[in-house]
C-alpha cells in the first residue's frame, strides 16, 4: 500500500502536466475542415471551398496563422504525388491568388511519406506562414488528376493554426 501511495504521489503530477499540456496544443488550431472521398478517389471536376470565416472570424483575423493543406491516403494510391490547384479569395483582394502544389505521397521505393496508422497516411504542405487571414477568406481546392490516379486518397483538408513559438515546456504549460 505504501508503494502504491508513493507511485501515485510521483506520477499524479506528471499525468496532470501531460493532460494540461495536451489541451494547450489543441487551442492553437483556428480552423480545420476535411472533405472525404470514396475509395475510387477524387471525382473528376471536383472542387471544394474551405470557408474558415464562417467560424470565429474575430479570432482568425486578429492573429497570424499558418495555412496547411492536408492529404490523407492509403498505400493503394497509384500516383507517387498529388497535384492540387489552390485558389484563394477574400473581400479585400480584387482578383484571386492561384497556385499549384505537388505533394509527394511516396518515396522512390514506394514507401508512404506520410505519418499514420492502420494503412492510412497523412502528409501536409504549408502554403502560408504567419498569414494575416483577410476578411471573407475562402480557399478553393481542386485536382487536375484523373480519378484513377487519385484512387486511395481518402480526404483533403485545410488547417489554419497559430504558428508555434519557440518556448520552453513550462512556458507553454502556463
Amino acid at each position: 500500500m505504501k508503494l502504491f501511495r508513493h507511485l501515485l504521489a510521483v506520477f499524479s503530477p506528471l499525468l496532470l502536466l501531460s493532460v494540461a499540456g495536451g489541451c494547450r496544443h489543441i487551442d492553437s488550431v483556428g480552423y480545420s475542415n476535411f472533405v472525404t472521398f470514396d475509395k475510387e478517389g477524387i471525382p473528376q471536376g471536383w472542387e471544394f471551398d474551405f470557408s474558415p470565416m464562417e467560424r470565429d472570424s474575430a479570432a482568425l483575423i486578429s492573429t497570424p496563422h499558418d495555412a496547411v493543406v492536408v492529404v490523407r491516403y492509403t498505400n493503394t494510391c497509384p500516383s507517387r504525388s498529388i497535384i492540387l490547384d489552390i485558389e484563394e479569395l477574400s473581400l479585400v483582394s480584387d482578383k484571386p491568388d492561384s497556385l499549384r502544389v505537388e505533394i509527394p505521397l511516396f518515396d522512390k521505393e514506394g514507401i508512404p511519406l506520410g505519418r499514420g496508422n492502420f494503412g492510412i497516411f497523412e502528409v501536409t504542405d504549408t502554403i502560408h506562414r504567419n498569414m494575416k487571414v483577410p476578411e471573407g477568406y475562402v480557399i478553393s481546392v481542386s485536382s487536375p488528376l484523373p480519378t484513377n490516379l487519385t484512387e486511395g486518397v481518402n480526404a483533403i483538408g485545410l488547417i489554419l493554426s497559430r504558428p508555434r513559438v519557440d518556448t520552453t515546456f513550462w512556458e507553454r504549460l502556463f
